[in-house]
């Protein structure tokens, strides 16, 4: 027997024009996990008599919302590193601690379930279980997103060059206090994972989850500077060769610019389509400091670029140039990083974000749209995770992947006519206004009750194993996370001169 939703209207963006529209009087029919029809609620009602339909009389329902670049559970900021430019924030959390990466994972689905995300596109960092497996980290957190039953896209970040500097790290030897550099000699030589071994990680996890329809694996090529030619070269031909995304962090800072410049010259994002990186295939994380040509190259390849609105704010990076990326017609989806402004993971707070600041001075100045904000979280985002056809829409064939918002709680106290219901959900909307969330045509929370975690059982494992941290070694971690910031920092002033 079909589940048949009968919501106030149905808000959605067009999965070929990526047009916004509401439309009221409509059911949605679901079987098996996916959207079988929608329309008029009249006539499905006729042709399924048996059916006993859910109807949310006061709600908007919208297609789940996909946080398209998503790293960590416990911020670092709870770790003890304060924002900072990025080069210098990337050393401070050499002091961070492991905690349980399932509970970690755990941590961060919650916020983002009760905020409308339904998927997540997980890129995972470097852990010390790495040395002996590096796919156990990941099946940790992948195995965490199964047991909440949350669509998880899921990349290990490959890298093999550059850790801290755009150079041979230990280049910054000389510049560390004699007593911390064997620590940091060490830390170089752990970050050098040979890439054949991060490379099996990949193959072992899309072998180990193929038949799983909530995860997708793709490829995290990290950083242009943090990968030689021969690691482009290789990531760009396995993409080929298993028609795996990739996720490649790009161009976040000032930086980052100038040392594409450096080795790239002129040719910039034409060095990334010889090694067969830039394509169709590929989602440029952050791009902040996208030029003209840049973007250009980017929309000819039918690459997609996720913004991260928050993060580059907190870590002095800048801002992408959203307009001209839109202007141009290229992909974009929506990404909170590590952490929102909040310090956590609300997805409704970075659409509004992103909304509020991409507005150009003056009667004549471009702005960006509620409309194309709220399709940048719903079908930008999921075309870059892998899902396949109709993935972010409330269409037939798309995933059963479905938020509802109280309109009562959104109108509240108070909100007279004029204001259409995709402005009001992009400036008006928080996570009490959520209501129900399903994935894969399961309620994963109903009521504002979470159905399959707990929730509080969570937040008490958060707070006990952080509670269990030995302060002494951790004091010791900042002294020499400390160090490693200021050697870093001097590194970059003789570099760049800025």
């Amino acid at each position: 027997m079909p589940l048949i939703l009968i919501p106030r209207a149905v808000l959605t963006a067009d999965p070929v024009t990526q047009e916004v529209s509401c439309v009221s009087d409509q059911a949605v029919v679901i079987e098996g996990g996916t959207i079988t029809e929608v329309g008029a609620a009249g006539p499905i009602c006729q042709k399924y008599p048996d059916a006993a339909p859910q109807r949310f009389e006061n709600s908007l329902l919208t297609p789940g919302f996909v946080n398209g670049h998503h790293h960590v559970g416990v911020t670092p900021v709870q770790h003890g590193s304060p924002d900072s430019p990025l080069e210098t924030w990337i050393a401070a959390r050499a002091a961070n601690v492991e905690i349980d990466l399932g509970v970690d994972t755990a941590y961060s689905a919650i916020q983002m379930i009760r905020s409308g995300v339904t998927t997540v596109q997980h890129l995972q960092g470097w852990y010390d279980s790495d040395a002996t497996d590096p796919a156990a980290a990941g099946r940790a957190a992948i195995d965490t997103y199964r047991r909440i039953g949350m669509r998880a896209s899921y990349a290990k970040l490959l890298r093999d060059q550059n850790f801290f500097i755009h150079d041979d790290d230990l280049a910054l030897l000389p510049e560390l206090p004699e007593r911390w550099r064997p620590r940091f000699t060490s830390l170089v030589e752990f970050f050098r994972t040979p890439l054949d071994d991060t490379l099996a990680a990949f193959h072992t996890l899309t072998e180990r989850y193929a038949e799983d329809p909530l995860v997708a694996i793709q490829l995290g090529p990290c950083n242009f500077h943090w990968l030689s030619d021969e690691a482009l070269s290789r990531i760009g031909d396995l993409s080929a060769q298993t028609g795996a995304p990739m996720h490649l962090h790009l161009l976040e800072t000032v930086y980052q610019s100038q040392y594409l410049d450096a080795r790239a010259g002129e040719r910039r994002l034409q060095y990334l389509a010889d090694s067969g990186v830039l394509g169709d295939r590929l989602t440029l994380g952050h791009g902040t400091w996208l030029r003209p040509d840049d973007i250009t190259a980017l929309n000819d390849a039918g690459a997609s670029v996720c913004t991260n609105c928050s993060s580059n704010f907190r870590l002095s990076s800048g801002r992408l140039p959203l307009l001209d990326v839109l202007d141009a017609g290229v992909n974009v989806g929506i990404g909170i990083d590590e952490a929102g402004l909040n310090d956590d993971r609300d997805m409704l707070q970075e659409m509004r974000l992103i909304y509020t600041v991409n507005r150009e001075p003056g009667l004549s100045g471009r702005r960006v749209t509620a409309e194309q904000v709220f399709a940048m979280a719903t079908l930008g985002g999921a075309r870059t995770t892998g899902f396949g056809s109709g993935h972010g829409t409330i269409t037939a064939g798309a995933p059963a992947d479905l938020v509802l918002f109280d309109e009562n709680k959104l109108r509240h106290p108070f909100q007279l006519g004029g204001v259409g219901e995709v402005e009001l959900l992009i400036a008006r909307s928080r996570t009490e206004t959520i209501t129900d969330v399903m994935i894969g045509g399961q309620w994963v929370m109903r009521e504002g009750e979470l159905t399959t975690v707990d929730e509080a059982g969570v937040v008490d494992e958060v707070a006990r194993q952080c509670a269990a941290v030995d302060r002494d070694k951790h004091c010791g971690d900042r002294e020499f996370a400390v160090a490693l910031q200021r050697a870093v920092h001097g590194w970059f002033l003789r570099r760049y001169g800025l």
